[in-house]
């Protein structure tokens, strides 16, 4: 995987009863970006969290006899569940 390499300046203030990271416009992050922290040799590592999108069509083709289980028998709606 391909990545680009950005140089952005960070600071790290303090909120109340935690530590708050500023990063500067240079990274190409939007507001509400999620993002896995990671600690490699030392360094803090911020990378964009991918979100996997599965497709019912790619998943079903996936399925073997080997990962397919038996109906489960829940018994009667005891709610407003609807069957």
């Amino acid at each position: 995987m391909a990545s680009e390499e950005c140089c952005a300046s960070l600071r790290c203030s303090s909120f109340p009863g935690n530590h708050r990271l500023t990063i500067s416009p240079e990274a190409g992050l939007k507001v509400k970006d999620d993002l896995d922290i990671e600690v490699r040799k030392g360094a803090l590592v911020l990378r964009p969290h991918l979100r996997r999108v599965y497709r019912l069509e790619d998943l079903v083709k996936r399925m073997t006899p080997r990962n397919v289980h038996e109906e489960l028998d829940f018994g009667r709606p005891v709610g407003r569940e609807a069957l």
